[in-house]
């Protein structure tokens, strides 16, 4: 997970841009396609974007809250504030089909003797966030926003830590999904 500090900016040009990759691999997996994510906030609400180089979508999903990282092509985005043991996990399918999760803490355990809690547990419904995905030639485009209460947070403030991790199923009709992160 990558630790980051937020800034305040509401133009597209500011902000934290990260490159999705495998650096747990020594070379890139064949058939990998590459994503880039951009992260800012506002007081209200954590903004992701992606844009991911897709050469075939790939999906499954019929309805939000499924196990979306078992139907295909899917982009997650996982938050922890800083300090804190529990943590938020939020899928996105090129369909816009979403999944909230919110875990007590890794592996879904509050402690590390105890047994994890079950999916239906931990699953937020309705979804708190809103995200919108458009198809395009290369691949797909995502904008998610994710209001300061999924956090926990009555608002987002400059200096506000936050570990977050993206990761990215891509999948093809072919072949497994090809891990990114």
């Amino acid at each position: 997970m990558l630790l980051t500090t937020i800034h305040r900016n509401s133009s597209a040009s500011s902000g934290s841009r990260f490159s999705l990759a495998q650096p747990w691999r020594t070379q890139l997996q064949d058939g990998f396609c590459s994503g880039e994510v951009f992260v800012c906030w506002t007081p209200g609400a954590l903004h992701v974007q992606a844009n991911l180089i897709d050469d075939e979508i790939v999906t499954s999903a019929t309805a939000d809250n499924q196990k979306l990282w078992k139907s295909g092509d899917v982009f997650e985005i996982f938050i922890m504030v800083e300090g804190h043991k529990d943590y938020v996990e939020l899928h996105v399918t090129p369909m816009n089909k979403r999944l909230h999760l919110h875990l007590p803490g890794v592996g879904g355990k509050a402690q590390p003797n105890e047994e994890p809690l079950s999916f239906e547990e931990m699953l937020v419904s309705p979804v708190g966030f809103t995200s919108s995905v458009t198809q395009i030639q290369s691949g797909w485009l995502l904008s998610v926003a994710i209001p300061a209460s999924v956090l926990g947070m009555a608002r987002l403030g400059s200096g506000t830590h936050l570990r977050m991790a993206f990761a990215r199923y891509d999948a093809a009709s072919d072949r497994e999904p090809i891990l990114s992160t």
